[in-house]
């Protein structure tokens, strides 16, 4: 995939101030080795894998592989509310769901959407599983089971147990981090723009924020897997697997595709913030 490699920094609002210290919860070492050997491998669809497809219920209806369940992204989000990225407020109704799908904590689960062809959808339903504790899902674009679709729609599994979540926090950025990177603009924390280069460039979304622009499309290969070819890329520009990354976007979709891609390739302080840059930009004219 071709890499129209990172915009230009932004300048910092104030001088040498420096973010106060705070404590950064990381992913554990089981969890993140699971994402990272999940996708160093072949997605292989065994009895067991249980595959979501998550784009629109018509293009579903066309095709889809033969195990899929169609679900979408925004069942388990404020989509109603000023910031469709936030997730819902109730995640054991969330858990309920995707007991009756036949989803636990240790099922292996794959997500499939449209790849580099769409605006990250499957990678936000892997991610908000994730974030619920499902701790086996890979993402990838529908084209990479390319051969193996049909119409017919799937019986349904049996239901599992219905299981308590166990919120992943640590892949979310609090507003409260947010306010004191525009009020103390650290020099140890890596800030990702995720919108494309036109939109970084006519609304860069904070005057304030230190950040680089790498569009959502370039974490992730042509069949819409993470590309673990750009962790020696950010490695050359500084950005380490153990440094903090924060993503964002215009609404929290495209920064789950490049969050869980950063997961993947070992970033374990990575996290993005899903009120995207519209509520940043709110904060900066003094509306909150």
């Amino acid at each position: 995939m071709k890499l129209t490699f990172f915009m230009v920094l932004m300048f910092v609002f104030t001088g040498c101030q420096t973010l106060p210290p705070t404590t950064v919860r990381t992913i554990s070492d089981k969890r993140i080795k699971i994402l990272v050997e999940g996708a160093r491998s072949p997605l292989v669809l065994s009895k067991d894998t249980i595959v979501l497809d998550s784009r629109s219920a018509f293009d579903y209806s066309l095709l889809h592989l033969p195990e899929a369940i169609n679900i979408s992204w925004r069942e388990f989000s404020d989509v109603q509310g000023p910031y469709p990225g936030v997730i819902k407020k109730d995640l054991y109704f969330m858990t309920a769901r995707l007991s009756r799908l036949g989803i636990g904590p240790n099922s292996p689960v794959i997500v499939v959407g449209y790849g580099s062809k769409g605006h990250g959808d499957e990678a936000r339903l892997a991610w908000m599983l994730y974030y619920l504790g499902v701790k086996n899902i890979q993402f990838s674009g529908l084209n990479y089971f390319k051969a193996r679709v049909v119409q017919k729609i799937p019986p349904p599994r049996k239901a599992q147990t219905i299981w308590s979540p166990r919120p992943q926090t640590s892949t979310l950025t609090s507003t409260k981090e947010i306010k004191k990177i525009l009020k103390y603009p650290p020099k140890n924390v890596h800030i990702i723009d995720v919108r494309t280069s036109k939109e970084a460039l006519n609304d860069g979304g904070s005057s304030w924020i230190k950040k680089i622009n790498i569009h959502s499309h370039e974490f992730i290969t042509q069949k819409g897997r993470p590309d673990l070819k750009l962790k020696s890329k950010l490695k050359s520009v500084g950005i380490l697997p153990t440094h903090r990354v924060i993503v964002i976007s215009n609404k929290g979709l495209r920064s789950s595709t490049a969050l869980m891609s950063l997961l993947s390739m070992g970033y374990k302080k990575a996290s993005h913030f899903v009120e995207g840059w519209k509520w940043i930009k709110k904060l900066e004219r003094g509306q909150k």
